[in-house]
């Protein structure tokens, strides 16, 4: 079915514009709603009447080497089965790298006595009603993390199979986890390799795995850390070596409503936004001719939020969206670039997401075709961090983070259901311009 692509940006642009402008849009009928008499009319374009309204899914960056970015980046690991079902199952994996940061000056030679991986945990999805059991298992080759997405997937051998040991978390903790000595004997010639880029070359860093079913856990880069005790030689003080972290990667694998495609719970009334999974909403608009040729006052574009985030199994955390940002959709089609910064902020009072900002010049240079940006995505936003001698930069800080948006009115829901009043709109007040 061809649609209009201009007609597509008409549809995000004019989201944002006209919540200030409409009375009440949750009391729209269901058809194109055309307004009476002269001056300034509003229609209200819906799914099957002006609206295309759809998933998809893209894979977002979750992997970091950058100093700057390193500072506030997080990674995750755990598993977390579907509670309640509109949500699916995710499993995150985390990866990381350390460097030397600081170490005795004549490593060869020393017995290294203990070492210890230390990590926050700052972040928590899913079950917290015990802590997550996770593995942490050696990487066998070099990698290279820049622009890495959720969806990467590695060679089998990547990552040894056999856990260097378990270890559980929880959201607040500060770990201490101590690698045993089989582990140390067998990698004490790395550990002691003269030369940081040597030590780079020879230890390529660990991976952390999901080792229950219990929820997930994420950790502050910047306090990853690997201290590696020495034996102190007679007469001498201890020594210690310190390792930072030097890259890090969260992948993401899902399941059920979350995963691309997947309506297996039986509800199409509701669509998932989850951040790291990549699950979004698209819209494309197909306009009659009749709006081709008017002037644009104001735009809306309400996306509905159900409640059932908020009613969750006591010790059940679902962190949930509080923004939504609008982008183009991934490279493929030779449309015009959205431009940045347009965010849809959630209103506690209205149960939606509205717009935080105006775009009627930008709509009417769609409506006007001398502009086309084609298929636009609702997605999880991007967290924008000053780096120093560098600017402001999107950030990999991968989360969990969800919206669950209405596709359709619940009248029928059962208690404890979730509330749905209506489903994606895009609401426009203009003047037609022929009229005149």
């Amino acid at each position: 079915m061809i649609r209009s692509r201009a007609a597509g940006a008409l549809l995000l642009l004019s989201v944002l514009c006209s919540l200030a402008a409409c009375d009440n849009p949750t009391d729209v009928g269901g058809e194109l709603v055309p307004g009476e008499g002269a001056g300034p009319q509003r229609v209200v374009l819906k799914p099957g009447a002006g609206l295309d309204v759809d998933t998809t899914r893209y894979a977002p960056e979750t992997g970091t080497s950058l100093p700057g970015e390193i500072d506030v980046a997080r990674f995750l690991a755990g598993r977390q089965e579907a509670v309640p079902p509109a949500f699916g199952k995710a499993e995150a994996t985390g990866y990381i790298d350390v460097e030397r940061a600081s170490a005795p000056s004549d490593l060869e030679g020393r017995d290294i006595d203990s070492v210890n991986v230390e990590l926050v945990a700052d972040y928590a999805y899913g079950d917290t009603t015990r802590p997550t059991r996770l593995s942490l298992h050696d990487l066998t080759e070099e990698w290279d993390v820049g622009n890495t997405r959720a969806d990467t997937s590695f060679a089998p051998g990547f990552a040894e199979n056999a856990p260097i040991t378990t270890f559980t978390a929880a959201r607040g903790d500060t770990l201490t986890v101590p690698l045993p000595r089989d582990w140390i004997r067998d990698h004490a010639g790395e550990l002691n390799t003269p030369g940081d880029t040597a030590f780079a070359e020879a230890f390529h860093g660990f991976q952390v795995r999901a080792a229950g079913e219990t929820g997930v856990v994420g950790f502050a880069s910047s306090a990853a850390r690997m201290r590696v005790f020495y034996e102190p030689p007679a007469d001498e003080q201890a020594a210690t070596a310190v390792y930072s972290l030097t890259e890090q990667l969260t992948t993401v694998r899902s399941s059920g409503r979350a995963s691309d495609g997947d309506e297996s719970d039986g509800d199409d009334r509701r669509t998932l936004i989850q951040d790291g999974t990549g699950r979004v909403l698209s819209f494309e608009l197909d306009p009659p001719d009749s709006l081709r040729s008017v002037a644009v006052n104001n735009a809306a574009l309400i996306l509905e939020a159900d409640t059932t985030l908020e009613t969750l199994p006591e010790g059940f955390r679902r962190p949930q969206l509080r923004r939504l940002e609008l982008r183009d959709a991934p490279p493929g089609d030779e449309n015009d670039r959205l431009p940045g910064g347009l965010f849809l902020d959630f209103n506690a009072a209205s149960g939606r997401f509205e717009n935080s900002f105006a775009l009627r010049d930008l709509v009417q240079d769609v409506l006007n075709g001398t502009v086309d940006y084609g298929e636009i995505q609702v997605r999880a936003p991007r967290r924008l961090v000053s780096v120093p001698r560098v600017g402001n930069l999107p950030v990999p800080v991968p989360s969990l983070n969800s919206a669950l948006i209405c596709r359709d009115a619940s009248d029928d829901a059962g208690a404890g259901d979730g509330a749905c009043s209506g489903p994606p709109r895009l609401e426009l007040l203009y003047t037609p311009l022929e009229d005149e």
